[in-house]
Order: structure tokens, then C-alpha cells, then sequence
């Protein structure tokens, strides 16, 4: 993977990422940010981002921190965990598994795909299926 045209890094959350296998996509995610690449990682990813150390400098969040401590040996970020569903902190952007439209807003927000009106009609479109927000979004386009 080339990072001098990357955007952002996404990580999706699965079951795996605690396999060897990923160890040169974390090794990727830290270059990125190391370089000013933002990462977003969300359920899964994030504790293949713990386990690989990447986590502890940063305030972040994930799926449940009691077995994200379990589960990650190598994870010494306590003091850093947020209790809530999606966390941006510089250029990584972490969720839990039960928030992607928080890490899309996350990321759209980083990326600054719209404007601050725009981007909360798409997350109220989103978030509560108001009908409403349909048309506001289409107003702040326009």
C-alpha cells in the first residue's frame, strides 16, 4: 500500500484482526499516522489497534473496555479509553462495533467531505430516519 495518496485509512471491523496475519496493515495504520494519515478503525479493529500498542497514546474507544483489557495483553492505554461510541483524537478515529454511522460521521468530519450543516442533516437523516433531515440535507446542498 502506498500511503502518498491516501486519503484515510479505514479498518473494519471483523472477527480476525487478531490474527498474525494483519500484522502488516497495523504496521501500514501507524505509518499513516505517523505521516499525518488519518485512521479509522471501528469493533475489531480497534483492538488489533490496541493489542499492536497504537492505542495507547491516544484517547480512543471500542467495543467494551473490560474485555478489550482481556483480550490485549499489550493494550496499556487506560487512561485514554472513552466510554462513548465514537472517539477522534488527531488523525485516529476508533468506534464501537454498534456505531458506524458515528465513525462515518467521524470520518466525514475529519475528511471535511460537507459542511457543519450539511453533515448534521446526514447524521440526523441517519441516526433518526426523520423524513425531515432528508430535505434539510438537500437544502444545505443547494
Amino acid at each position: 500500500m502506498n500511503t502518498q495518496d491516501c486519503a484515510l485509512l479505514l479498518l473494519p471491523g471483523g472477527e480476525t484482526w487478531m490474527d498474525s496475519c494483519h500484522a502488516l496493515i497495523l504496521g501500514k495504520a501507524k505509518d499513516c499516522l505517523d505521516k499525518g494519515i488519518p485512521v479509522a478503525a471501528i469493533c475489531g479493529a480497534t483492538m488489533a489497534l490496541a493489542s499492536a500498542g497504537i492505542l495507547d497514546t491516544y484517547r480512543h474507544t471500542s467495543n467494551d473496555f473490560a474485555y478489550l483489557k482481556k483480550e490485549c495483553p499489550n493494550y496499556h492505554g487506560e487512561e485514554n479509553f472513552q466510554f462513548q461510541s465514537a472517539v477522534t483524537d488527531g488523525d485516529l478515529i476508533t468506534a464501537s462495533g454498534t456505531a458506524p454511522i458515528e465513525l462515518a460521521y467521524q470520518v466525514f468530519k475529519r475528511l471535511d467531505v460537507f459542511s457543519d450543516e450539511t453533515l448534521d442533516c446526514w447524521y440526523q437523516l441517519h441516526k433518526i430516519q426523520d423524513t425531515q433531515y432528508f430535505y434539510k440535507l438537500m437544502q444545505s446542498l443547494g
